[in-house]
């Protein structure tokens, strides 16, 4: 079975000739080194790949930091939520700070919360208008 190698990326035929068996699938080492030396000497084929590649690597990191800006603002929204309802900041190993007995410190962390929640706000619009540019 041959393959249409003409089909395939520089980047797919970088990792077919990385990754074939050199021996067993001679001749499909050779068509596909031809078909990659051939899009190496294109300049235009080398841009067109460079600017897909561009465009699929600036989504990926609009999708990442779309991501950890999502759980940055859910969850410090549901600890200041918690905080404003119970009267207390819970810590995990830590002790609680609550509002009856150290209302600087309480006020302190709420705003500290609050901070992460805009920034991460900021970042999350920052990539919706990324996205839609």
């Amino acid at each position: 079975m041959n393959r249409d190698y003409s089909k395939y990326s520089i980047l797919e035929l970088e990792d077919i000739l990385n990754n074939i068996d050199k021996r067993a699938y001679a001749q499909r080492y050779q068509a596909a080194k031809s078909e990659y030396l051939k899009k190496l000497n294109d300049p235009k084929q080398v841009a067109l790949e460079q600017k897909a590649e561009s465009i699929k690597s600036k989504d990926n990191k609009l999708a990442a930091q779309f991501t950890i800006s999502s759980v940055i603002i859910i969850f410090f929204t549901a600890r200041i939520i918690d905080a404003l309802f119970s009267g207390t900041t819970r810590f995990k190993t830590g002790p609680l700070v609550d509002l009856a007995i150290d209302p600087k410190g309480f006020y302190f962390i709420l705003f500290w919360h609050l901070v992460f929640v805009g920034v991460g706000g900021f970042i999350f619009c920052k990539n919706l208008k990324n996205k839609t540019a």
